[in-house]
């Protein structure tokens, strides 16, 4: 889930953030290749901590720390491209991962 659906959605949102901070004039190359160029240090740390070994607890770590630079990144694009997010669902689905940890 986590490379297949989830992943690939926070890259597109990244994309858009750097995107829009470069006049959509860049390219952060194929697979990200180049989007460390275009983000903070503190960003791209913060996007390195979604990656995860193959161990249980590691993968909820970087599960809860790619929901917490989705949020980030989805609320400061918003703003930013003036549309609405649903908060309700993202906070719906913050509460069942909490839940789901919680219950392993």
């Amino acid at each position: 889930m986590m490379e297949k659906v989830i992943r690939p959605m926070l890259m597109k949102l990244i994309e858009w953030k750097i995107g829009f901070e470069n006049d959509f004039s860049v390219s952060i190359g194929k697979a990200g290749k180049f989007m460390g160029n275009y983000l903070t240090d503190d960003f791209y740390t913060k996007f390195l901590q979604t990656y995860s070994d193959a161990g249980r607890e590691n993968n909820w770590i970087a599960l809860f720390a790619t929901t917490e630079l989705f949020k980030q990144t989805a609320d400061e694009l918003s703003i930013k491209l003036k549309f609405k997010l649903n908060l309700i669902e993202q906070e719906n689905t913050e509460n069942y991962l909490r839940q789901m940890y919680l219950e392993q």
